[in-house]
């Protein structure tokens, strides 16, 4: 699944093959998945027998921690029948970053001239897959006249909410 946004996961199938002439027999074991491009996690990929002979699968989960491109690659370790194989192409993933919202309330809501109100910002991660807190500052600024203080000011919070 391309595109993928960081902390979403992204299903690999590796796929191993008995490329013998003759009689072939269903490769066994696992497959070591990696990436370039990004940091992320992959779960574990252990080989299941295909619905066509010679020909196994499996399937694991990436997870970026990072945004970028990434390049997965493949490495069948072989077992007592089969020779180890990688692949020869490396899968794409584009991971991008997670959306957030901004949201800005002011209490009190109206003032007279000369009078402060207290501005909070809150930013919220709103993507799939596991939220991340956000994190940095917010700048407020004013279409109108006055001045804040406080600002940049840094984010705080857990969850999928920072103020």
């Amino acid at each position: 699944m391309s595109p993928v946004v960081i902390n979403q996961g992204s299903t690999c199938t590796a796929t191993v093959t008995d490329t013998a002439t003759g009689t072939v027999s269903t490769p066994t074991g696992s497959v070591s998945l990696s990436v370039s491009g990004v940091t992320g996690t992959f779960t574990t990929c252990t080989l299941a027998a295909g619905t066509t002979a010679g020909t196994a699968t499996c399937t694991s989960t990436f997870t970026a921690s990072t945004a970028g491109t990434a390049m997965i690659n493949g490495s069948y370790s072989g077992d007592s029948t089969h020779a180890t194989s990688s692949t020869t192409t490396a899968a794409s993933v584009t991971v991008n970053k997670r959306s957030t919202s901004t949201s800005v309330v002011c209490l009190p809501s109206t003032i007279t001239i000369g009078q402060s109100t207290t501005c909070t910002a809150t930013v919220t991660d709103n993507d799939v897959g596991t939220a991340i807190t956000p994190t940095g500052t917010v700048t407020f600024g004013s279409s109108g006249t006055g001045t804040f203080t406080g600002s940049p000011c840094t984010l705080g919070g857990t969850g999928s909410s920072a103020s």
